[in-house]
């Protein structure tokens, strides 16, 4: 069975799939007080529809195979993690293709907007637990899907990751 490779998440490597929304480092904060830092316009999420809208997703241990796919043709759709660690799949847009996707550690500390027509499919909630999620999106994305059934692929977790050394 193919098993997808675990990628660093930083925006150079999910480029292809999805925009990084972490810690902007090497930027200067737009207010920085003794209460908060804050740093404003981190990330364009422009490919929204123009009802955007936003959603609470719960996600459930299950097993870490994959065999369905989908993308949302009309909007992007941001995964910002609020509990619990995880592992998302990503494919690029354009045609789908099996040996181009690629799994994402959720640790809590980034989340990713999806590109217009990126592949994904939802999260693999790590150590037995429950990870919840903010969901952005058009406000029609469950009309807005299309799904692949798919070869079924084993999915990685980062301590599979260590144990092989793949840091790629």
């Amino acid at each position: 069975m193919l098993t997808i490779p675990l990628i660093k998440a930083t925006a150079e490597n999910l480029a292809p799939y999805a925009k990084f929304i972490g810690f902007p480092t090497g930027r200067t904060p737009s207010v920085d007080r003794v209460d908060i830092t804050y740093f404003h316009d981190v990330c364009d999420t422009d490919d929204f529809t123009d009802k955007p809208v936003a959603s609470f997703l719960l996600a459930k241990p299950h097993n870490f195979t994959l065999c369905n796919i989908e993308r949302h043709m009309q909007t992007e759709e941001a995964v910002i993690p609020l509990t619990g660690e995880s592992v998302i799949i990503l494919g690029p847009v354009g045609e789908f293709d099996i040996n181009k996707l690629v799994a994402v550690h959720l640790d809590g500390s980034f989340g990713i907007v999806m590109r217009r027509n990126a592949w994904h499919f939802a999260p693999f909630p790590l150590h037995g637990k429950d990870a919840t999620y903010m969901l952005l999106s058009g406000r029609h994305t469950p009309d807005d899907i299309e799904v692949l059934d798919i070869e079924t692929v084993s999915v990685p977790t980062p301590e599979k990751r260590e144990q092989n050394n793949d840091h790629r």
